[in-house]
């Protein structure tokens, strides 16, 4: 035998009694193993040292626990591949896409980015409620009785004459409801010509026809919206608005232009203007009785703007137990006129000593022109 096989023997049979005999590497080892997940999921794609592809689970069933020795030429992530618990799932790798697919809405529900699929959905902010559609409706009475034009009512006024109606209307603003809690609610007045408009409308009971005056067209109604509640009580005030009460007629809003409810420029308009007159007497004896209600003691420059009136004279109304679903506000002329005697003629136009009792009854103060005490005219009704 010669030395190099002589010493071939001894190199073997040194490595046998170190116990490496079977730690040279196998074929799998020395592949050069690449994997891609792609974005879509798809299973990894596995290469040899020659480049060929092979198939991702016929590697991992050949052999699931290979060592890889230190001069094999292997990176630290080829020997991650290769722990006895690897297993080289594609289902994995589309898990991987999906986890970096969740959005970052879904941050803070379990690990970041990843959807809770228990967590329950926020709840969207709706807004406030829309607005509750009212219609306050209005009733002209003498006593108990429903006025009509051309009828004939007994017993009216402090002598309790016979009497009918020529005339009744009035302007309405700053309509608002009560709700439970005491609180004053502006109501937003529909767009209504000719009876509504800019924050102002007119209650007219007159037909034009039957002893009455003005024209046949009768509104008995404000409409308008409010946000719903629980209302229990209506306010509002006879007059005309500041902004408006001064303005050139041709150009105001339809329920200004109304025959008969202006005075003029300076003063403004009628802010009501109840009529009655007196029948079944002599001719002799036969009087009525002109309520015209506006603004007094004007002064000021109209067409500039600058008018004012030191006596507004405005009449403010407040009943409670009112629903605007249910009740409808009634308006009783001979409350109105209980004081005053028929068989002789009274004029008040705002600003004549006669006024004095006619503005008591409506809850104004003569003298000053301001509310006192509590009107007589209104009521709530059924």
């Amino acid at each position: 035998m010669d030395s190099f096989t002589r010493f071939s023997g001894l190199a073997v049979g040194l490595l046998s009694l170190l116990g490496c005999a079977d730690s040279a590497p196998t074929q799998q080892s020395k592949d050069y193993v690449s994997m891609f997940a792609g974005l879509d999921g798809a299973a990894p794609i596995v290469r040899d040292s020659t480049g060929a592809a092979r198939d991702a689970a016929e590697v991992t069933r050949a052999d699931t626990s290979v060592p890889v020795p230190a001069d094999a030429g292997a990176s630290a992530s080829d020997a991650a591949l290769h722990t006895p618990d690897d297993t080289l799932d594609a289902a994995a790798a589309g898990s991987t896409s999906s986890l970096n697919d969740a959005g970052p809405s879904d941050a803070g529900a379990g690990a970041p980015g990843v959807r809770d699929a228990a967590a329950p959905a926020l709840p969207v902010d709706a807004g406030p409620p829309p607005p509750r559609a009212i219609t306050i409706r209005f009733k002209a009475v003498v006593g108990s009785t429903d006025l009509r034009c051309g009828q004939t009512y007994p017993g009216v006024g402090s002598s309790g004459s016979g009497a009918y109606a020529r005339d009744f209307r009035f302007f309405v603003q700053d309509l608002r409801l009560i709700n439970a809690a005491g609180k004053d609610v502006p109501v937003q007045l529909a767009n209504r010509p000719p009876f509504q408009a800019e924050g102002v409308s007119l209650i007219d009971f007159e037909t034009g026809a039957g002893g009455c005056a003005g024209t046949v067209d009768v509104n008995t109604e404000i409409t308008g919206s409010v946000p719903p509640d629980d209302y229990r009580g209506i306010a509002f005030t006879n007059g005309v608005p500041e902004s408006l009460n001064h303005g050139d007629l041709s150009t105001a809003p339809l329920p200004l232009r109304a025959a008969g409810m202006r005075v003029s420029r300076l003063e403004g308009y009628r802010f009501m203007r109840a009529e009655l007159v007196q029948s079944g007497a002599s001719p002799a004896m036969t009087g009525s009785v002109e309520l015209h209600v506006s603004g007094t003691e004007c002064s000021g420059d109209a067409a500039a703007g600058s008018a004012s009136c030191a006596k507004p004279n405005r009449i403010e109304v407040r009943l409670l137990g009112f629903d605007p679903g249910k009740n409808i506000i009634v308006a009783d002329l001979n409350g109105l006129f209980a004081k005053v005697d028929l068989r002789a003629i009274t004029v008040c136009h705002s600003e004549l000593p006669l006024c004095d009792p006619l503005f008591d009854r409506l809850g104004i103060d003569y003298a000053s022109g301001q509310p006192a005490g509590a009107q007589q005219l209104y009521r709530v009704g059924q």
